[in-house]
């Protein structure tokens, strides 16, 4: 079977404009940036990173994926991205993502980021069955997609399969956690290796009165809290969230964020986005 890859443009078009960037300013007083971009070094850039997947792939075929003008994301939070707003792009980008276009004829969809096209592409099985489909990301978030082959050329040597199991618990963990990255905060005061520990063995935290023995306190008592295991892990998941003030509201609205697309979310004719509840 041909193998067929599924590249993250956006980051290989970022990455590209910034190798091939040249910066200056007015003097060492003033400091307004000016710059132009080496497009035959961007170019070449890009060129080499995609050759370098398929050697390091077996791969025989490529479709480059870019994220589209309107992300669905932010109508389900205004706020997504917002920790962005302000950061200056590399020179060039939008023309090279046009030429990424015209050269490789790679694809985008307007209401998607170019994570969710690679998760719908590589989970749906009647699109290019004659392959076996691999995503090429450097993003983490890629992690989420279940039962697909992934390779990251920042770090692997080899692709690797994403199980069903381990998606669905880097998914999880992205809920409770956040992504600072992405600007979706998450469950306040968990961290990526509580989140682990949550999923792995749910539990929730319940309060109890403790009375102290000896000591100035003595014969008083205060609120203290300790695990108590849960069965269900979503359950799990809202009662972190309840027991930082929050509701499963904001719960749900963290696993949508984290989702990366996946084959049945999304439907290309209608445009619509099938958002995940539990």
């Amino acid at each position: 079977m041909k193998k067929l890859l599924l590249i993250d443009a956006d980051i290989v078009a970022y990455q590209a404009c910034v190798i091939g960037q040249h910066n200056g300013s007015w003097s060492d007083d003033e400091f307004m940036v000016y710059g132009f971009l080496d497009k035959r070094r961007a170019m070449d850039f890009c060129i080499d990173y995609i050759e370098r997947s398929k050697k390091a792939t077996g791969a025989e075929e490529v479709v480059l994926c870019l994220t589209g003008s309107n992300n669905f994301r932010y109508d389900v939070d205004a706020s997504y991205k917002d920790n962005r707003v302000g950061t200056l792009r590399p020179i060039g980008l939008g023309e090279l993502k046009q030429w990424m276009i015209d050269e490789y004829g790679a694809i985008k969809e307007d209401n998607l980021e170019a994570d969710d096209l690679m998760g719908l592409l590589a989970t749906d099985p009647t699109y290019r069955p004659d392959c076996k489909k691999c995503i090429v990301s450097e993003d983490k978030d890629l992690k989420t997609i279940p039962n697909a082959w992934l390779f990251n050329p920042a770090k692997d040597q080899k692709a690797r399969l994403v199980s069903q199991e381990e998606a669905d618990t880097f998914w999880m963990c992205q809920t409770l956690a956040g992504d600072p990255t992405d600007g979706y905060a998450g469950c306040p005061t968990i961290g990526m290796g509580t989140a682990e520990a949550i999923v792995k063995e749910p539990y929730k935290m319940v309060a109890y009165q403790h009375t102290f023995k000896s000591g100035p306190r003595k014969d008083t008592s205060e609120t203290r809290y300790k695990k108590q295991p849960v069965g269900n892990l979503w359950e799990a998941i809202v009662a972190h969230f309840e027991h930082n003030g929050l509701s499963e509201k904001e719960a749900i609205l963290n696993a949508q964020m984290a989702r990366i697309l996946r084959h049945g979310d999304y439907n290309f004719e209608t445009k619509e986005v099938k958002l995940w509840t539990p």
